[in-house]
């Protein structure tokens, strides 16, 4: 049984987390959250040291639940394809928060991007061990892996923009098996 202390950390997160999708981080207060939660406006600073400490728990959770999934089953492999079809439909499903974490990540607080960054970072490196056509070793490997995520991230990011500029609409799922299709074997190229 968790004890006390657990839950109440995880009920501030829970709640930071409902304020952040609903209103973004700027809506995030102290004092709000308090309200939010019932509990005094000291328990945010003992639970997570400050407010940037609680933002980076709420990032650090939305990349553990994106990249959670590929930690299921332990043994089994994925191919690039079944990889970037999980990840999409994860990012889908949690796309209100990922567009609040994008304003982070585009807002040039330095402390904050390079806290991200060794998170994801480490999360990415777990992740790609489980892709058995996929290598992560050189520079150039890792530009791949880049494009191919950026492929799969700007979309998400302009869902409703993609459906009235192209006319598909990612949220169903046969669309994004046909995207991730095509993005994976290029099959919108011309052959020479």
């Amino acid at each position: 049984m968790k004890n006390i202390e657990e839950n109440i950390k995880e009920i501030i997160l829970k709640n930071a987390i409902e304020i952040v999708e609903k209103s973004g981080f700027e809506a995030l207060t102290i004092r709000k959250l308090s309200e939010k939660t019932g509990k005094n406006l000291n328990a945010v600073n003992y639970y997570f040291g400050s407010k940037d400490k609680l933002e980076l728990e709420i990032i650090k959770n939305f990349f553990d639940k994106v990249y959670g999934n590929f930690f299921i089953e332990d043994i089994k492999k994925y191919s690039m394809s079944e990889f970037l079809e999980i990840y999409m439909n994860m990012m889908i499903e949690n796309r209100e928060l990922f567009k609040k974490i994008f304003t982070i990540l585009i807002s040039g607080n330095v402390e904050m991007i390079k806290e991200i960054s060794k998170y994801v970072n480490k999360k990415i490196k777990e992740a790609v061990k489980k892709i058995k056509d996929k290598k992560f070793e050189s520079v150039n490997d890792k530009m791949v892996y880049f494009q191919e995520m950026a492929a799969i991230i700007y979309p998400i990011l302009i869902l409703e923009g993609v459906e009235n500029m192209f006319g598909f609409d990612l949220r169903d799922e046969n669309i994004r098996k046909s995207y991730i299709n095509v993005l994976i074997n290029k099959k919108g190229e011309k052959k020479k």
